[in-house]
C-alpha cells in the first residue's frame, strides 16, 4: 500500500478515539520517531479520517512536523473500521491478553491487505500477535462455521499467544436435535442445493440473514424454532433472546458460538496467569 505524507491539519481524530495519551507517553513516541522514524505510518479513510494512529499524531504535534506519512484505507465497511476501532482500545486499556474475531473472509483475495494492516495495527498496540481461522464444528458447536481469531499477549508477559487444539469429533445435527430427521439448505432459499445426512453432518453456517436458507423436512416443511436455532449456535437452553423472530436469529448469526469461544478462552490461561515479566530492555 502506498505511503503519503499529509499536512497535519488535513488529517481529523476519530469522533470515538478511546484512548487519551499522558505526556509521558507522547514522549516515548516522539523519541521514538526522532531515533527511528515513521515505521508505523498513520492509517487514514477516505475522508482523512484517522482509522489507527491518534497517539502518532499527538507526537508529530508535539515534535513540531508539518506533515506526517499516512496509509489510506478506502472502501472499508463499517465492520473493518470497527476492527481498528478495536486497537485504540486496547492502545487505552493494555489487557494482558486480548482476542478479536472477524469473518474468514478477511485473509482472502484483495480484503488481505486489510487483514495485513488490522495485524500490523494489533501489534503496534504492544503485543505479540498471531491470527487463525478456526472452525466451530471442531470446539463443540454442530456448526460449520469459520471465524478468523486474532489472539495477543503483552510484550512485557513471558507468554505466547495459544490456540485451542480441534476436538477428534464433532457434534451433527441430531446430537443437537434428536427430533429433526430432515435438513435442508441452499443459499437461494431454493432447498435443492444440499441435503444434510443429520446424523452425520453438523449444520451449515447460520449467519444474519440466512433464515430463509434452512428448511426442516420432517412431518411438515419449517423453519427453525428459535429454541432449535439456540442449540445449533451453542447457545444454553435456557439463554434468553429478545425481539421479533428476525431480531433474534440475527444475533444468534452475529455471535462467536459460545462453546467455541469457551474453548478459545481455555487456551488463553496461561498467557492470563503468567506472572514473570520479561525484561523489556
Amino acid at each position: 500500500m502506498q505511503v503519503n505524507y499529509l499536512p497535519l491539519a488535513e488529517l481529523a481524530p476519530a469522533e470515538r478515539n478511546a484512548r487519551t495519551h499522558s505526556q509521558e507517553q507522547i514522549a516515548q513516541l516522539v523519541a521514538s520517531i526522532s531515533a527511528f522514524g515513521w515505521t508505523n505510518p498513520i492509517l487514514i479513510d477516505e475522508d482523512r479520517a484517522i482509522i489507527a494512529g491518534h497517539g502518532r499524531l499527538e507526537a508529530a504535534k508535539a515534535a513540531g512536523l508539518a506533515d506526517v506519512p499516512t496509509i489510506t484505507l478506502a472502501g472499508l465497511s463499517a465492520a473493518q473500521k470497527r476492527a481498528f476501532e478495536y486497537t485504540r482500545l486496547l492502545n487505552g486499556l493494555q489487557p494482558r491478553a486480548f482476542v478479536a474475531e472477524n469473518v474468514s473472509g478477511l485473509i482472502k483475495g484483495t480484503a488481505k491487505g486489510y487483514f495485513l494492516e488490522i495485524l500490523r495495527a494489533l501489534r503496534a498496540c504492544g503485543y505479540r500477535v498471531e491470527a487463525k481461522l478456526l472452525d466451530a464444528q471442531w470446539l463443540g458447536v454442530p456448526q460449520s462455521r469459520q471465524r478468523l481469531i486474532f489472539v495477543g499477549t503483552r510484550l512485557d508477559l513471558d507468554a505466547r499467544p495459544a490456540f485451542p487444539t480441534p476436538l477428534a469429533y464433532r457434534y451433527s445435527v441430531r446430537d443437537a436435535l434428536p427430533w429433526v430427521s430432515g435438513l435442508k439448505w441452499d443459499p437461494h432459499g431454493q432447498f435443492n442445493t444440499k441435503v444434510f445426512d443429520v446424523a452425520r453432518d453438523a449444520c451449515s453456517a447460520v449467519t444474519v440473514h440466512s433464515a430463509y436458507q434452512f428448511e426442516i423436512t420432517d412431518t411438515e416443511r419449517r423453519k427453525f424454532t428459535i429454541a432449535e436455532l439456540k442449540r445449533i449456535c451453542g447457545f444454553p437452553d435456557d439463554y434468553i433472546l429478545t425481539g421479533s423472530y428476525a431480531d433474534q436469529w440475527a444475533r444468534c448469526g452475529n455471535a462467536v458460538p459460545p462453546v467455541m469461544m469457551s474453548h478459545i478462552a481455555n487456551a488463553m490461561v496461561p498467557a492470563l496467569t503468567e506472572r514473570r515479566l520479561v525484561d523489556a530492555a
